[in-house]
């Protein structure tokens, strides 16, 4: 038996690194292999793998490390072999997943105290974790990111200061920005992204690679507020469509007949109350940036089940009848203070505030802009 050297990092801990440029090691045992893909060239496997902590995650490994360490696991996987996963790093895709990277390596069943002890775990468990495969608990977005203790919650205020490439636990109430906005947009039913093309054909995703149609999936830019701040936020998918009263099939059909009950929605979405997990990241172009707040997971709350679970209230007792009107004000701001210092502050606030695109609206070219003005002309 090997003394370990490593700090295993625990499964509970994986959203700690969502986004980061930080390896982790993992410890776990191989549950299932699922069969091998291709990403372009690249060939690739999906390892579901387990500790005590009872989380299934997804263990994605590319190119050589599918074809040696990937195969030779799927080769013995009836044993749900013990591996080491070092210097591996954690993306929100599939919510959390592992992957590979270079300079990562995968030991199979190492010599090691810690080993022993998942093995023990996982025969004393079998019939737990045949039911969570059963349900594909790895794909439950509430099994791998489920509600947070108060103590990770982090203020708006806080979160807007932090760098960037960080996740973390907010909690607020949310309003609806750009009451034109679109609420859906064609999408690859698998990874999510926007793909222009109609539900009837069937095509490759430029993204996963996989045969599919698309499929509608929702999208919301929300302005999301309590007693330290309010930012801009997109929500994605079941995340965004839980705030609203009507399916999206509902949508469309009144979209259709011209009669699409904006008045219900924002009703719906302002009376809802949400703990999320937001990523923040950077969106460069030509000659700018901007910030971008989006959504891993979003739980909604029904009135009370804040003090019910011990949360701290969305406003203050002073701040309650104000804060709604005040991120408004921050919202419909174009004016901005005099000075160097008050400059700064409201440009800072309306970045923060700026309405992202909708994936399906389309820009307007050049060339289109210049067309459109000699016709005027």
């Amino acid at each position: 038996m090997i003394t370990p050297l490593l700090n295993f990092t625990d499964f509970k801990k994986f959203r700690q690194y969502i986004g980061v440029q930080s390896e982790i090691d993992v410890l776990a045992a191989a549950i299932q292999v699922q069969p091998r893909n291709n990403r372009g060239t690249t060939p690739l496997r999906n390892i579901i793998v387990i500790d005590q902590g009872c989380i299934p995650t997804i263990l994605t490994l590319w190119g050589a490390y599918e074809l040696n360490e990937g195969q030779a696991i799927a080769d013995i996987i009836d044993s749900q072999p013990i591996i080491a996963a070092l210097k591996v790093k954690v993306s929100s895709y599939h919510t959390v997943n592992l992957s590979t990277k270079p300079g990562s390596a995968i030991l199979i069943n190492p010599p090691i105290e810690q080993a022993a002890t998942i093995k023990s775990w996982i025969q004393d468990n079998r019939a737990k974790i045949e039911q969570m495969l059963l349900e594909k608990a790895y794909e439950n977005r509430a099994v791998l990111l489920p509600m947070p203790p108060i103590e990770e919650l982090t203020s708006i205020r806080d979160f807007l200061n932090l760098p960037l490439q960080k996740s973390c636990w907010l909690q607020g109430t949310p309003t609806l920005l750009d009451k034109s906005q679109k609420l859906w947009y064609n999408a690859c039913p698998g990874c999510g992204k926007s793909l222009r093309m109609s539900p009837q054909h069937l095509i490759i995703c430029t993204s996963c690679q996989r045969q599919i149609r698309v499929e509608p999936r929702c999208r919301l830019t929300v302005n999301l507020a309590n007693y330290s701040g309010s930012m801009t936020l997109d929500l994605y998918g079941p995340d965004a469509e839980q705030l609203l009263p009507f399916t999206i099939a509902e949508i469309q059909d009144q979209e259709e007949q011209g009669s699409l009950d904006y008045k219900a929605i924002e009703e719906s979405i302002n009376s809802s109350m949400i703990v999320c997990f937001v990523k923040k990241t950077e969106k460069s172009f030509a000659s700018s940036s901007t910030v971008k707040y989006t959504a891993i997971i979003a739980h909604k709350l029904k009135l009370g089940e804040f003090e019910a679970r011990g949360l701290p209230p969305i406003y203050t007792d002073a701040e309650s009848s104000t804060a709604a009107e005040t991120a408004a004000m921050h919202a419909k701001s174009t004016t901005a203070p005099s000075g160097d210092d008050d400059n700064k502050l409201e440009a800072e606030r309306l970045a923060t505030l700026k309405i992202t695109e909708s994936p399906t609206k389309k820009q307007k070219t050049t060339a289109e802009k210049v067309k459109e003005k000699d016709a005027m002309a």
